[in-house]
């Protein structure tokens, strides 16, 4: 999850990744959570085998020029086997019962990149501002998104696998 401003100018571009892993070798797995086209939130996968996945939630389009919370969750819903979408704490959109993608527990074994991936040149870094990135190893429920969204990240959560304070860029004028 991440507190993002995409300025007015960059959101009908690709705005960059918030969060990511991809792309380093084409024999790692890995994982990307961006914002896409018109504001749009996404979490692509990839497995060592080059298998890709990618789920993208049009309804839940980030709006421009406001600070927004989303968060993507991987492992909730119905059976436990949907990926969601928060924005402002709400759930605005789930993927398909059936559309699950089974990760590899090797997932989060590479080095991840903040505002960015590991392409060479770091050609989809994030074109917006960022405040604070959070990532958690278990599926966070509805009360815990709504919590983050209206508070601070809960930093003492046993699942906080990293956590990026970003207040001062977030609070910054320009």
């Amino acid at each position: 999850e991440a507190w993002v401003y995409i300025p007015k100018e960059e959101h009908t571009k690709r705005v960059g990744v918030i969060l990511g892993n991809s792309f380093g070798s084409k024999d790692d797995d890995s994982v990307t959570f961006e914002i896409l086209e018109k504001g749009v939130p996404s979490l692509y996968f990839r497995a060592d085998n080059q298998d890709e996945h990618t789920y993208k939630f049009t309804k839940a389009a980030v709006p421009a020029d406001t600070w927004t919370h989303v968060a993507i969750v991987y492992g909730g819903g119905t059976d436990n086997k949907q990926v969601l979408c928060y924005i402002n704490g709400a759930l605005k959109e789930s993927s398909d019962v059936g559309a699950w993608y089974q990760v590899s527990d090797r997932i989060t074994e590479n080095l991840f990149t903040l505002a960015g991936d590991r392409r060479p040149l770091n050609t989809n870094a994030f074109r917006g501002r960022l405040g604070d990135v959070v990532a958690y190893a278990d599926a966070r429920t509805a009360d815990e998104i709504a919590a983050d969204a209206k508070n601070k990240p809960d930093t003492s959560d046993e699942n906080l696998m990293m956590y990026f304070d970003m207040s001062t860029a977030k609070n910054a004028s320009d």
